[in-house]
């Protein structure tokens, strides 16, 4: 029987997009990660389809080529990812693809998807994953429709038909190993890896917190079964890979798998190197001495702000103090700490936001700086659109990161939000003594190589 031929897209953009797992933006420095939604439906879409992959971020690809590519292939599925910052490239890429493959059914993984009102004027768009590491593609497929448990798709009188079962958060789940090599063979950076080629991997999915502003807050969290990881921990090890980012949102929440998972790690002759996200209330010593033997290097944590009357309004589950405890330890153990900061809440102001600035500077080694955005599916857009303060239709692409566009809803205008966020990157990353402490950590080349280029992106 002849196979279904199914393309896997990161589209064609005018910058450098990020676009997977539910958070899109451009990117703040010269760096392009392995699209994680692809990552994992490679793995589910492996053996059973021929399959083809077009990555035109980290290839350069224009839109003449990734059409010419895809008339080549004749597909009869598109998965394609878009997002808050580029759906309107994205969406007339996507209805070109449309016009010439009548046939060709679309499928769309991503934040700006996370809505069913694009359906009504996008009729070039077939379904919408809610979960890519469920095998929802495969039963779409396969129009095994009871399967099912998180889809928004057209049924064949074009009539939108939604399946999403609720779930309990903290369930446990497997994935098949994804198609590591192929993205191994890509030109993927990532600002805090020690060498390469490196890997991106989930060991869970979802987030079990309730942060406001954040798109996770929304999607029930689960947990990978320690083994079904290790399996593919061994896979990737064998290719020879020896660095991670483990994109979890909250990496090690669940405590047994997290033992389970450190203990291999640790239990390595060639160990992996790692980055992850955490939680810094979850932050005890106990965590950080199993991440730490398990070889993690870097952890990236949200901060948000240095206000704690903001942290409170959105839920972020700690106070200041915490995190201030948080970097205690992990500086105990010489683990590099990435701190992202939200500027421009609603209720920001100039002081609140200096604050937040010193309060980088004084904890972090690496800080991300980003604008607030009224995201699809958060309780933030919903008291946001009730109040007025935002239309209930989508009509604008939103930029985090305030490069490509800097719309929102602070009080203090964007032009001066962008000026300040410009000047709070420039003032962090140019101090001498942190210059010379970046200089002095560096071990390998891969390190050299990729802090000189992320040091010339603060200049852009």
């Amino acid at each position: 029987m002849k196979k279904k031929k199914v393309v896997l897209i990161n589209p064609p953009g005018r910058y450098r997009y990020t676009r997977d797992y539910y958070c899109s933006k451009v990117a703040k420095a010269n760096y392009v990660e392995q699209p994680m939604d692809l990552v994992v439906l490679s793995g589910f879409l492996n053996s059973d389809y021929d399959m083809l992959i077009i990555d035109a971020v980290v290839d350069g690809l224009s839109v003449k080529e990734c059409l010419r590519r895809i008339d080549y292939f004749k597909p009869d599925y598109l998965i394609s990812l878009s997002g808050l910052v580029s759906w309107k490239e994205d969406f007339e890429f996507l209805s070109k693809v449309k016009a010439s493959h009548r046939s060709c059914k679309i499928i769309g993984t991503g934040d700006i998807f996370r809505n069913e009102e694009i359906f009504y004027s996008n009729p070039w768009l077939d379904a919408i994953t809610l979960d890519f590491s469920n095998g929802d593609i495969n039963a779409y497929m396969e129009d095994a429709f009871d399967s099912m448990e998180s889809m928004i798709f057209r049924n064949d009188e074009g009539e939108i038909t939604s399946v999403i079962k609720q779930k309990k958060s903290g369930e446990l789940f497997e994935i098949p190993v994804p198609i590591h090599k192929f993205f191994l063979a890509k030109k993927y950076t990532f600002p805090f890896v020690r060498s390469l080629p490196f890997a991106t991997i989930l060991t869970d999915f979802g987030c079990p917190y309730s942060c406001t502003y954040c798109v996770y807050s929304k999607i029930a969290s689960k947990i990978r079964r320690a083994e079904n990881t290790i399996e593919e921990l061994k896979y990737l090890h064998d290719l020879g890979v020896r660095e991670l980012f483990i994109k979890d949102q909250t990496f090690g929440y669940s405590k047994e798998q997290r033992k389970g998972l450190c203990d291999y790690l640790s239990s390595l002759n060639e160990k992996f190197g790692w980055t992850c996200f955490l939680r810094a209330e979850i932050i005890d010593e106990e965590l950080v001495r199993d991440i730490s033997s398990g070889g993690c290097h870097t952890v990236i944590i949200g901060f948000e702000s240095g206000s704690d009357a903001i942290l409170s309004k959105y839920k972020k589950g700690c106070s200041r103090a915490k995190l201030v405890r948080a970097v205690e330890i992990l500086k105990k153990f010489d683990i590099r700490i990435v701190g992202t900061f939200i500027l421009g809440f609603p209720e920001d102001t100039l002081e609140t936001i200096n604050n937040t600035i010193r309060f980088a500077k004084e904890s972090v080694d690496f800080a991300a700086f980003n604008l607030f955005v009224p995201k699809l599916g958060t309780k933030a857009r919903e008291e946001l659109v009730e109040t007025g303060a935002v239309p209930a239709r989508l009509e604008s692409e939103y930029d985090q990161s305030g490069i490509s566009s800097s719309k929102g809803v602070s009080p203090i205008h964007q032009t001066e939000l962008r000026r300040i966020r410009r000047r709070a990157i420039l003032t962090f990353f140019l101090r001498p003594s942190y210059i010379w402490r970046r200089i002095k950590e560096i071990r390998t080349m891969t390190q050299f190589v990729v802090t000189i280029k992320n040091g010339l992106a603060v200049f852009h």
